[in-house]
């Protein structure tokens, strides 16, 4: 696959995520789903490139991502508590 393509194929890929995200009526399973790939990609960027000075703020967007799982795990663990 020709790196115009892939990079083509990435930023859909992202700004299909952004949408689902701004999409706060959607499930949020929806928003659980994005929060997992998004730290899946971070890690591999921080894991595979090579070049701090364009890696350093993945850092944080992998701790933002890691962040909005944490908190809707905590939500629906005190809803499934809520309901008993």
């Amino acid at each position: 696959m020709p790196v115009e393509s892939y990079l083509r194929l990435q930023g859909a890929a992202e700004l299909t995520m952004a949408f689902i995200l701004f999409a706060w009526f959607l499930n949020h399973n929806f928003v659980k789903a994005v929060a997992v790939v998004s730290i899946v990609e971070f890690a591999f960027i921080l894991l595979f490139a090579p070049q701090f000075s364009i890696t350093f703020r993945d850092i944080g967007l992998l701790g933002a991502a890691l962040t909005l799982l944490i908190i809707y795990l905590k939500k629906e663990r005190t809803n499934e508590v809520g309901l008993q």
